[in-house]
């Protein structure tokens, strides 16, 4: 498998600071309103979802021994789609899946769990895009971004509290595929690592 990462103003704090840019926003937002869905909902192949700033989750707890297939999951988005002002809520085991390269506009995780973000069937070339919104773990958390695919994930004015990873590369997926990672203007607390 081939690697890069590109780590770019990566401030790691012990408590916010005010960065060189546009300061990353540190603490979660306030929700509109809460949604509570019993199974995935499906955004189509570059089709977009607007959450409006609500707060949403499956109303499953994070139990990592039990599995539930698309129930655990609160976002699919197919090839192209677009995930924008969303808070994926605590009850949730896996907040989003992207099948193939996906862009997330401020989203975030109130409670990660499995993982936030799984990236699948991205190819060489392809990019992910996660702009802005955060995400704040709970002991034993998992990973904030996952990429399973190939291509580029880039990650850009995001806050991160108290995870395993802020983005993962793992090494399960098929052989030889190349991955990239862009991390830019990223606050992180109480984490173990950037990217792996």
């Amino acid at each position: 498998m081939k690697y890069s990462f590109a780590l770019l103003a990566l401030p790691i704090l012990s408590s916010a600071a005010t960065l060189p840019r546009a300061a990353t926003v540190t603490t979660l937002p306030a929700y509109t309103g809460t949604l509570t869905l019993p199974i995935a909902t499906r955004i189509p192949a570059g089709g977009s979802y607007d959450g409006k700033m609500k707060r949403i989750d499956t109303g499953h707890p994070c139990e990592l021994d039990v599995e539930r297939g698309d129930a655990d999951i609160v976002f699919i988005l197919d090839e192209g789609a677009t995930l924008s002002n969303v808070i994926i809520g605590p009850a949730q085991k896996r907040g989003v899946h992207c099948l193939g390269k996906c862009t997330l506009n401020n989203v975030w995780w109130s409670k990660t769990c499995y993982y936030g973000l799984s990236i699948e069937r991205q190819k060489a070339g392809d990019k992910t895009i996660i702009k802005g919104g955060g995400a704040f773990g709970v002991t034993g958390a998992d990973n904030v971004v996952e990429n399973n695919g190939a291509g580029t994930v880039e990650i850009s004015d995001f806050y991160a509290e108290g995870f395993n990873a802020l983005y993962k590369s793992p090494g399960y997926s098929t052989s030889g595929v190349a991955r990239h990672a862009i991390i830019t203007n990223v606050s992180a607390k109480n984490g173990k690592n950037l990217a792996g």
